[in-house]
């Protein structure tokens, strides 16, 4: 039996403008960078929020560590060893 969970999203594609992704208590604008949990804005550091916002973008996909990286640090120089 996998742990993995599921995460049913109300929009499969946040990155257009006003496209609103929302999963359990959460809801996620991208074009926004606006992250919600229960009505109450979330803190989310900048880095963090575009991980999320790729993750999201992809729902339901495997992520590599490599398209992670050429999204989020553009410059694709971090290196995870």
């Amino acid at each position: 039996m996998s742990n993995r969970r599921r995460f049913d999203l109300a929009a499969s594609d946040v990155s257009g403008a006003g496209e609103t992704a929302t999963f359990g208590p959460f809801r996620l604008t991208a074009a926004a960078r606006w992250l919600v949990k229960d009505d109450e804005p979330v803190a989310v550091g900048s880095r963090s929020l575009d991980i999320l916002i790729a993750l999201v973008e992809r729902a339901g996909e495997v992520v590599s560590t490599r398209d992670l990286l050429k999204r989020v640090w553009l410059s694709g120089r971090l290196r995870l060893d």
